[in-house]
């Protein structure tokens, strides 16, 4: 059985700008708290994968609670050493009540992305972490797909399939090939360079914007994103994998689009805010942009009478690119089991997110 350790555990809290493989200890955040020989107890409330994680939970001598309703997770939080929920659960509610019951000290999200925690900030003194490269394989390959969609005229087909058409001639004018071209990737953390290597299979050039960016392995170039118009001319296609944040809320907008060619495609598999909606639409409404392949949006769903429904070039999915039957469980369920290792040892979380000093500050005031 797993019980945490005698002696005092100390548990630190990392962040960074964009990228989740730098680790700095943030001063001030870490709380130290006396352990005792009780087992761990667990409040799970995740999306998928939770049969896995109980098991892999009990498995490690926990105590597992698994509340049937997400206003449950508040409940239970009293006595849990650590929250595992769906970021849909993750709000300002939460925060609070993690902060009124101090024996609370890790949360760990489902997902990746922890926009949740930059809206809502983060209870002093506990770790929030992410789901780390879980969904990585799977959100490039979406990306991939989305992009040969649109390059190859398959939306196309399909309406002239539902027409009982066979015909060529439109499509065969209008298809192209990501060989040799470039591929621009808007944040180049665990997502970012699994889409790499998959569009650089595909013979493309690769194009990394972030603030870490460097060139070398996939990458032919490299820009900063304070240089986003200017990595983005001579782009092809670009794939949105950059987490939410206030630096890259609202990036793409009517100045980004005009920068990129006529003929150029945005994929967009990382949150919807960062496309400004509405600039997308007239660009390519304009004919100034070539297409759009959005997994998500802002709102989700978009309304009924939300333009991008109807917009000619654009391909929509609903915020399934992470999702895959069964590997994506076992993935998830890999990072959590050396997250839980880590908390049970007093040692960094792997996956902690990074978290900003100015949303800190306000939670610790």
């Amino acid at each position: 059985m797993i019980r945490r350790r005698p002696e005092a555990v100390e548990i630190g809290v990392t962040r960074t700008a964009w990228a989740r493989e730098t680790r700095r200890p943030l001063a001030g955040i870490s709380r130290r708290v006396s352990a005792s020989e009780t087992p761990l107890r667990i409040v799970l409330h995740m999306p998928f994968g939770a049969d896995a994680l109980a098991k892999l939970a009990t498995g490690r001598g926990c105590d597992v609670v698994r509340p049937g309703v997400a206003a449950g997770v508040a409940r239970e939080a009293e006595n849990a050493d650590a929250l595992w929920i769906s970021p849909a659960v993750y709000d300002a509610k939460l925060v609070e009540t993690a902060e009124r019951h101090p024996r609370v000290r890790w949360i760990q999200l489902a997902s990746m992305g922890y926009d949740a925690v930059e809206d809502a900030g983060a209870p002093r003194g506990v770790v929030v972490s992410n789901a780390g490269n879980a969904d990585a394989p799977m959100v490039a390959e979406h990306a991939l797909a989305l992009a040969l969609a649109l390059f190859r005229q398959i939306p196309a087909a399909l309406e002239h399939q539902h027409a009982k058409q066979w015909t060529r001639k439109a499509n065969l004018t209008a298809m192209r090939s990501l060989y040799r071209s470039t591929v621009g990737i808007y944040g180049f953390g665990h997502i970012g360079r699994e889409i790499a290597a998959r569009f650089a299979a595909c013979g493309a050039t690769i194009v990394a914007i972030a603030p870490d960016a460097k060139v070398g392995g996939d990458v032919a170039k490299a820009f900063p994103a304070t240089k986003l118009h200017e990595a983005l001319r001579p782009c092809d296609v670009v794939v949105l994998a950059a987490p939410l944040t206030a630096e890259t809320k609202g990036a793409f907008n009517a100045a980004a689009f005009a920068a990129m060619k006529r003929d150029a495609i945005v994929v967009n598999i990382a949150r919807g805010p960062i496309i400004d909606e509405p600039a997308l639409v007239a660009a390519l409404e304009a004919g100034t942009l070539g297409g759009a392949a959005l997994d998500v949006t802002e709102p989700e769903p978009p309304a009924a009478n939300d333009p991008i429904w109807t917009t000619k070039n654009v391909l929509l999915t609903a915020h399934v690119a992470a999702f895959s039957h069964g590997t994506l469980d076992d993935r998830l369920a890999e990072v959590i089991a050396q997250n839980v290792d880590a908390f049970v040892a007093g040692d960094e979380i792997p996956t902690a997110v990074p978290l900003s000093n100015l949303k800190r500050a306000r939670r610790a005031s």
